[in-house]
């Protein structure tokens, strides 16, 4: 293994077994998103925090539209100096073929939000945490493995300065759905 962090000795010599992947993102670091594959595990409230209508005056194709805000608020949730960071680069390479994709609308759409701070990503948290402008609203964007960015205490309380429990959390078929969701991609070879 190599070794980029000296916390990284700490873990690897708690661990058990090491099992690594010898081809794709451990030896080339170039993950990728696939834009067809963002799924939003929510259905509702993206028209209230995000601004949704302002996107679209139909509302016909909410899939896509939702889809595209997901897109934007990783984006707000990467550092856009770590293009070389396997996830930030994903999510800004993403982007960037969004815009191709997507047209000139989406990418003027970014320039609502703007970063105000960003917690980089921590193997205790398993998160990156962004505090976002929108219109004057401040809102809190997390990216990291699912269970800690749904729930903060998920798997036990952490070290992390925001603590949160998503309101959606609290129906259990929520959940439910978002682990089969994770399952099915991961089943499928996906990073989730």
């Amino acid at each position: 293994a190599i070794v980029t962090r000296m916390s990284a000795l700490q873990d690897i010599a708690s661990m058990d077994v090491l099992c690594s992947d010898k081809t794709g993102t451990l030896t080339t670091a170039k993950m990728s998103i696939n834009l067809d594959l963002i799924w939003p595990a929510a259905k509702t409230g993206f028209e209230n925090v995000l601004g949704l209508s302002s996107w679209s005056a139909s509302q016909a194709d909410m899939m896509a539209q939702m889809q595209k805000l997901l897109l934007l608020m990783a984006v707000m949730s990467a550092n856009a100096d770590k293009k070389d960071d396997a996830i930030d680069g994903a999510v800004l390479r993403a982007y960037d073929k969004a815009v191709e994709q997507w047209g000139q609308e989406f990418a003027q759409s970014k320039s609502a939000y703007k970063q105000l701070s960003l917690t980089g990503f921590n193997p205790e948290v398993k998160r990156t945490v962004a505090t976002v402008d929108f219109g004057g609203r401040k809102l809190i964007i997390a990216k990291g493995l699912a269970t800690k960015v749904l729930d903060t205490s998920a798997g036990g309380a952490d070290s992390g300065a925001l603590q949160w429990k998503c309101a959606d959390c609290e129906d259990p078929t929520f959940v439910e759905t978002v682990q089969q969701k994770d399952f099915e991609l991961s089943s499928a070879g996906y990073k989730t």
